[in-house]
């Protein structure tokens, strides 16, 4: 997934994510969908909506959970994958200071 490390993303309008334990709920309030989230990609999804970076949200995601950086690089690009596929995620061209 080396062509979006510095890459931003955030929520679509109308798409909310709520916490239901570790894990997440996200809820398209566009279509009244709901999707059901592990803790690993919740925390990812939260990461991402705060507008961290692909690359800083590998990182993290890495050292917090002592997981293989090739795997979450290739796990947090197929969410990205899926969440935009469904029209809960799209590109941002700003990003926060977190």
């Amino acid at each position: 997934m080396n062509e979006r490390p510095h890459t931003h993303y955030k929520a679509k309008d109308g798409v909310f994510l709520t916490r239901v334990g570790d894990e997440g709920m996200i809820l398209n309030g566009n279509n009244e969908m709901c999707y059901q989230l592990n803790t690993t990609a919740t925390k990812m999804w939260e990461q991402l909506a705060k507008g961290v970076s692909f690359q800083e949200v590998v990182q993290q995601i890495h050292v917090e959970y002592k997981i293989d950086q090739a795997r979450v690089e290739n796990d947090l690009g197929l969410l990205i994958d899926v969440l935009t596929s469904k029209g809960l995620l799209c590109e941002s061209f700003e990003s926060s200071n977190v």
